[in-house]
């Protein structure tokens, strides 16, 4: 073993580096929240409800800031991009995880819910990202993950407003990855398969949705940790060489037999 060569752990190590973390007030950004400041990182958690923020910021590191973001909102976005980077000098991690989902037939979908859906989940990830990146490229590095789906990778029956809308996430990544990269800043995206969260629990504890899961290769929905180290990686410096991926955690779902 070359004495040289920094241990798995200390790549891990996001002492240092502020994370802002988007969607943060619950589910799988409340996780990503715990695992980044459990790594180190100074975390800012933002969402749109300032109870459910401080519900969650009192269960992290005192280093931990929260801010209000809503993400169908230009002025909020800014908002909260200057107060990050005034407060505490720089952003070096964005977790790009708010999101909503709608259930539709493709017939039956408005145009509001395409409209919500799509400023949601894919405009204000843009919106975000191109604000971050200014300040990552004033420092020459940064990484940003986008949280997409298998969604994205795949369709879904009664799913098209979001399967396009994570697809185009999966788009932005690669566009972002190959823009970006040359300059410091990798981007990468973190695709979910059936996770419990309070978006999905009713369907996944109706029969329907356990019939569903038990036909996928795990037989199961994942495990919250089991997300942990797909993040961990991406964001750090274990990572150094991963820009423009685009990486399943869903235990095999997309590779089930046809």
């Amino acid at each position: 073993m070359n004495p040289d060569l920094p241990s798995s752990i200390d790549l891990l190590d996001l002492a240092g580096r502020v994370a802002l973390v988007t969607g943060a007030s619950g589910g799988l950004g409340a996780h990503f929240a715990h695992v980044l400041d459990q790594a180190g990182a100074t975390v800012v958690i933002s969402g749109r409800s300032p109870d459910k923020l401080d519900h969650i910021a009192s269960s992290l590191s005192n280093r931990t800031l929260s801010v209000e973001i809503d993400v169908q909102s230009g002025p909020s976005i800014t908002s909260a991009i200057d107060f990050v980077v005034n407060t505490l000098g720089s952003i070096d991690i964005l977790v790009n995880n708010a999101g909503i989902t709608h259930s539709a037939r493709f017939t039956e979908i408005r145009k509001q819910l395409w409209s919500e859906v799509m400023e949601t989940n894919l405009h204000g990830m843009f919106q975000l990202s191109q604000l971050a990146s200014r300040y990552m490229l004033e420092k020459q590095e940064g990484c940003i993950v986008n949280i997409a789906s298998i969604l994205g990778m795949r369709p879904g029956f009664g799913q098209a407003v979001y399967s396009v809308s994570k697809a185009g996430v999966i788009q932005l990544t690669k566009s972002m990855a190959l823009e970006l990269g040359p300059r410091g800043i990798r981007v990468n995206a973190l695709c979910p398969g059936y996770f419990r969260t309070d978006m999905n629990r009713q369907y996944l504890d109706s029969d329907a949705g356990i019939a569903y899961i038990e036909k996928t290769p795990a037989g199961r929905t994942g495990k919250m940790h089991e997300l942990n180290i797909p993040l961990l990686m991406l964001v750090s410096d274990a990572g150094s060489f991963i820009n423009g991926a685009v990486i399943p955690v869903d235990g095999g779902h997309l590779v089930q037999s046809l």
